[in-house]
């Protein structure tokens, strides 16, 4: 990477202020290293300038000034700064927030104890929250509860209480419900086994761009899953290969391994496209994890 693409990076010591306060110096500090670098500075002139030149001399006091300068305006931009708070004293300030009925720092406060960030992982404590702000309608958070119920951590397993919570998550339209319920659909995890509602909840997922899901809405069509075959009463959807195919390359585009792997076994059988073996070999030689369980969001 060259000089100037580093420069051109955001840097939190862009400000002179910024630099010295991370490294914990006050105000009052400031105004000492002045005049240390001030006597330093002096005492290395008095020292060299016999043997120097006049060229020497200028670059000299022009680096001496310059420090001089910067740790000026450090303590000049110190001023009326706001001091850094620590991750205890956030944590603090996340939990007083939390406590005053804010769903956005009760989620977050959540997520914290669930992933053990900023505080010792505790899943009771994290599904205390996470149902705070479940129960004010935050979706992230009956997803992120129903994920709990699902898994055990926390609360007790509860696949119908893990359905109801993503239930209400995917009604107002979060991709993560959506797919999670129609999951325990496809499954009969806390709901009966129903192909035709999971492939719904899929598609309402699919169509936001969620990935994982256009790859198993894409299975459900190359499979025909739950379609009446020998009996008048089956329900899903349709065995239908170039659907299939279409939402196999929608999953694909999007980085999806296993739909780039399935795509390229279309082409190769000619199944929903036509057979072509150069675009084949685009799928086949990657491979990844499709629909293997819950979206931990």
């Amino acid at each position: 990477m060259s000089a100037n693409a580093w420069f051109r990076k955001p840097s939190r010591f862009r400000k002179p202020s910024r630099l010295l306060s991370h490294l914990g110096l006050s105000v009052v500090d400031y105004f000492r290293l002045v005049k240390i670098f001030w006597s330093v500075f002096t005492i290395s002139a008095n020292m060299t300038g016999r043997g120097m030149t006049i060229t020497m001399r200028a670059f000299h006091f022009k680096t001496g000034a310059l420090i001089v300068v910067y740790c000026l305006a450090s303590a000049l931009f110190s001023f009326g700064q706001t001091p850094q708070k620590s991750d205890s004293e956030s944590l603090a300030s996340l939990r007083e927030r939390a406590d005053r009925v804010a769903a956005d720092a009760q989620l977050v406060l959540g997520t914290i104890y669930r992933d053990g960030k900023k505080a010792p992982q505790d899943y009771k404590e994290a599904a205390v929250w996470f149902r705070k702000a479940a129960d004010q309608g935050n979706a992230v958070a009956q997803s992120r509860l129903a994920l709990l119920y699902y898994g055990g951590q926390g609360v007790p397993k509860d696949l119908s209480q893990a359905a109801g919570s993503w239930r209400k998550a995917a009604d107002q339209g979060y991709a993560d419900g959506e797919y999670n319920l129609g999951l325990l659909y496809e499954n009969g995890e806390g709901v009966p086994k129903d192909f035709g509602e999971a492939a719904g909840w899929y598609r309402k997922a699919a169509d936001q761009g969620d990935a994982r899901t256009q790859y198993g809405l894409a299975h459900f069509y190359f499979e025909g899953y739950g379609v009446a075959k020998d009996y008048a009463d089956g329900n899903g959807v349709p065995k239908d290969s170039r659907e299939a195919a279409s939402w196999f390359r929608k999953a694909a585009e999007r980085g999806n391994a296993a739909g780039q792997h399935d795509l390229g076994f279309l082409y190769q059988s000619g199944e929903g496209v036509p057979r072509d073996f150069s675009e084949a070999a685009n799928g086949p030689l990657r491979s990844g994890p499709g629909l293997i369980g819950p979206l931990v969001s």
